[in-house]
């Protein structure tokens, strides 16, 4: 595992699609990303109606091959972001806010309006 997020149990053995991050369970994965566990479930699971939990395709490791088949169908993509400043790229605005730590919605309001936010200036990347 690459992060310390891991319960000291093993539980059902996930992985955040985008970053390609492994957890040894749901807990530690909703810990991560500071989710609830129930959610990180079923979206893990697959169940229907649950694609994305923060933003984020979260995939049982059992699961990942069939995940990968249709991911093509599967939630829409995040608001691509650049900060300014740094020439820095994100895949989505929650991407671009853990970053500097802030918030996603203020990241696009700044964005959008053309305000600064904690010192920096954003761009909508299209």
């Amino acid at each position: 595992m690459s992060n310390n997020f891991c319960t000291k149990r093993n539980g059902v053995p996930v992985v955040i699609f985008e970053t390609g991050e492994e957890f040894n369970s749901i807990q530690a994965c909703a810990d991560y990303i500071n989710a609830d566990p129930k959610w990180v479930g079923k979206v893990a699971r697959g169940e229907p109606g649950y694609n994305t939990c923060h933003g984020y395709h979260i995939v049982a490791i059992d699961r990942l091959p069939e995940f990968r088949a249709s991911i093509d169908i599967l939630g829409r993509p995040g608001t691509s972001v650049k900060i300014l400043e740094s020439g820095e790229e994100f895949r989505s605005a929650r991407e671009c806010a853990r970053s500097i730590n802030g918030d996603h919605k203020s990241v696009l309001n700044a964005a959008r309006k053309k305000r600064r936010y904690k010192e920096r200036h954003f761009r909508i990347i299209s």
